[in-house]
């Protein structure tokens, strides 16, 4: 059995009662209380198929990388600038991947 990506884009049409002081009001409440579940009969629902992808079979792939990073960052102290590169906000000015492996592949059955 195949395994497929289906892409479907659905329309919810619903009119709500609103009580509200003016249409502006009227409109903002209505979409605070819109939601897509099924709640009455006044709703349609209209859908259509955009795409329809076999993906199977599928796999699945584990890969583990050597990263060479290069950063440059300015501190007061080595202790510092340890404390920077391990927040993780830092900006490399150079990355490259020095080597990948696979480790783990397999297919996945549907």
């Amino acid at each position: 059995m195949n395994k497929y990506e289906v892409t479907i884009q659905a329309v919810v049409t619903k009119t709500l009662l609103i009580e509200a002081k003016d249409s502006n009001s009227a409109e903002e409440a209505a979409h605070e209380q819109f939601s897509v579940l099924n709640e009455g009969p006044d709703e349609q629902y209209d859908q259509r198929t955009l795409d329809v992808t076999q993906i199977s079979p599928s796999y699945y792939i584990a890969v583990r990388e050597d990263h060479h990073v290069e950063y440059e960052i300015k501190a007061s102290s080595e202790d510092e600038a340890r404390d920077l590169i391990n927040m993780g906000k830092q900006t490399p000015i150079d990355r490259l991947i020095d080597d990948w492996n696979i480790i783990e592949l397999k297919e996945i059955k549907a």
